[in-house]
């Protein structure tokens, strides 16, 4: 859980890293709105729109980055310790909403008047550099991700390993215990059918202080210890 979380807030320090670089990039390197709104156009003075227009290719470029990111952690968040192409195209549902959040985004960043006018945004304007600073944001998402994947293996391999000596543990006591208790002579009278009928209303109840992990162990020692009680 603490890595997971570490990882998360390193995603999202990297989403303020693309847009601060996307910024220095389009808004001749100023990153408050106040100094980017009284950006002046070197080739047109008058344009008073150009440090708005300026700061919206700057958001595009987030914007792009963001999402390609989220879809790119749709693969990778299925699995804590496997690799992403791992069975990638395996749930054909999560491809349509992949497909369907693509089509939203170029939506959303190519429309005229609901880009530009509603959501302020300009895919057209970006150009090449926008779309390259964009893959910056999935590319660093991946990496993060899967160094993340490789100390998880590891911590869970280690765990099943200190699992299976405890279990190998508490195996070794129990047969301890049984090997320690002297074990009475069946009084007379007892016939196999007998034994049979007691054994089978075992009821399968673990004694206090074993773990369900030694049921069948346990299950021995309290069918023996039924054997020795008389009828």
């Amino acid at each position: 859980m603490v890595l997971n979380g570490a990882v998360l807030s390193l995603v999202i320090v990297r989403g303020i890293a693309v847009y601060l670089f996307a910024l220095v990039e389009y808004c001749d390197g100023q990153v408050l709105q106040s100094e980017i709104q009284n950006l002046v156009d070197p080739n047109d003075p008058d344009n008073k729109s150009y440090g708005t227009d300026q700061l919206s290719k700057a958001r595009t470029v987030t914007f792009i980055s963001l999402v390609w990111s989220e879809n790119i952690r749709s693969y990778i968040a299925r699995s804590f310790d496997k690799p992403f192409y791992i069975n990638l195209c395996g749930n054909r549902m999560m491809q349509y909403a992949i497909i369907l959040a693509q089509l939203a985004l170029y939506a959303a960043v190519f429309i005229p008047f609901f880009s530009d006018k509603i959501l302020e945004l300009v895919g057209l304007d970006i150009g090449e550099k926008g779309w390259a600073m964009a893959v910056i944001g999935p590319v660093g998402t991946l990496i993060l991700c899967e160094l993340s994947k490789v100390i998880t293996y590891y911590q869970m391999k280690n765990y099943q390993r200190w699992l299976a000596k405890k279990e190998a543990e508490n195996a070794a006591k129990l047969e301890a215990d049984i090997a320690a208790t002297p074990r009475k002579a069946c009084p007379p009278g007892r016939g196999a059918a007998q034994v049979s009928t007691r054994s089978r209303r075992w009821n399968g109840h673990l004694p206090c202080g074993f773990r369900r992990g030694d049921r069948c162990a346990v299950r021995i020692a309290t069918k023996l210890a039924q054997l020795d009680q008389p009828p």
